[in-house]
């Protein structure tokens, strides 16, 4: 059977996307094994982004609430370096499909 894919969301209502990022690092490492993560998706909710509320989804097959992994068989595995995220910021005059490229390129270079 084929486990249904999870969402957990983090919130923040001060436009930092770096520390939520950094949040949600922390979290994966802690709780999602990477083969069962599915995708990683950050955004703002308006633009220009007046309320300031800033939001990373985390679609995963772990379940609805997973255990910590020190919890589990994979505790004998260091986890505290399984997921790095990586971002890339445009300029205020920056076409999208440099930032595009210039994630891209880092992929590439990062091996993925």
């Amino acid at each position: 059977m084929i486990a249904p894919v999870s969402i957990r969301e983090f919130r923040r209502e001060d436009g930092d996307f770096f520390t939520l990022l950094e949040e949600v690092k922390i979290w994966m490492n802690e709780h999602l094994p990477p083969h069962l993560l599915v995708s990683v998706t950050a955004h703002e909710d308006s633009h220009p982004n007046e309320t300031q509320v800033v939001r990373v989804l985390v679609a995963h097959k772990a379940g609805a609430n997973p255990k910590p992994l020190s919890e589990t068989p994979a505790a004998k595995m260091a986890s505290s370096g399984l997921y790095t995220l990586k971002t890339q910021v445009g300029g205020a005059d920056e076409e999208w499909d440099a930032v595009a490229s210039r994630a891209l390129e880092q992929i590439n270079n990062l091996g993925g």
